[in-house]
């Protein structure tokens, strides 16, 4: 799937570059933690560092804008098997080599399990925290190969939905996951949040803010902002950083609209920079 309409947008490496940084920072920070009050500029940074997996966030929002823009907002054929299986084969190789050096160090208490988890992609099960093999190799972020994953299975429908009535459908759904998140920490408490993170069901609206900002971009829709573009992109990071403040307290209450505040304010920015 190509996209002819739409140029190579060069700045969304330089987008994917600073959000691998974020992550790489805040997994290397060591023992700088944040302690709920910025009162210096090391306060901040420790903000940054301690919350620097918001890159995660931001790869999402940028997955949910290209997939939109190459499909042109759904216009352009998606033929699903062949794009289901063109993504398989971008993601498969790199992903069984991590699973099969985890399999090798924990070869004792490896099961077939762990070759069904490979097979299907879901590379974000079989761990209370975060991805399948974390505790036996640096390999924690391999979650997010199946939100990304499960994420692909859908989004050819999701690209129909757009193509009919814009963005009424994709709005109506992040309605409803904020509604189903309500719920979940309502009856579970805020440690459901940690699993939130690490699945389909917190991260989905953050594609689907990625793929609204993918269908505003094809609709020229930033142009009327692009003479402004250093003043949202101050509000923008702004906006992130009270968020990761606010997060950090881990309030109940602001949780289920948590992923969905970070998805918006990462979505300005990225259009301010594309």
């Amino acid at each position: 799937m190509k996209t002819l309409n739409h140029g190579y947008l060069s700045r969304l490496d330089h987008l994917r570059f600073f959000a691998a940084v974020l992550v790489i920072f805040h997994h290397c920070r060591g023992p700088i933690n944040y302690f709920g009050s910025i009162t210096s500029l090391n306060d901040l940074a420790s903000l940054w560092l301690r919350w620097g997996s918001t890159g995660v966030s931001l790869f999402l929002v940028l997955s949910g804008f290209l997939f939109c823009v190459i499909s042109d907002a759904g216009n352009k054929n998606i033929e699903y098997k062949k794009f289901i299986r063109n993504r398989i084969l971008r993601i498969a190789p790199l992903a069984t080599i991590f699973v099969f050096i985890a399999i090798c160090v924990n070869q004792s208490e490896s099961t077939p399990m762990d070759i069904f988890r490979l097979l299907t992609l879901q590379l974000n099960t079989g761990s209370p925290g975060t991805g399948w093999g974390y505790k036996l190799y640096p390999m924690g972020p391999i979650w997010t190969i199946a939100v990304e994953f499960q994420f692909y299975l859908i989004f050819p429908f999701l690209a129909t939905f757009m193509s009919k009535d814009g963005v009424k459908t994709i709005l109506g759904m992040i309605v409803a996951m904020i509604l189903i998140k309500t719920s979940l920490v309502i009856f579970n408490g805020p440690g459901i949040y940690y699993r939130l993170y690490h699945s389909i069901i917190g991260r989905l609206d953050q594609l689907l803010i990625g793929m609204i900002a993918g269908y505003c971009y094809i609709k020229g829709y930033f142009k009327s902002v692009k003479m402004m573009p250093i003043i949202f992109i101050g509000i923008s990071l702004l906006g992130i950083t009270l968020f990761m403040h606010v997060n950090s307290h881990m309030s109940k209450h602001f949780m289920p609209l948590s992923f969905t505040i970070e998805a918006f304010f990462w979505s300005l920015f990225m259009a301010m920079s594309s």
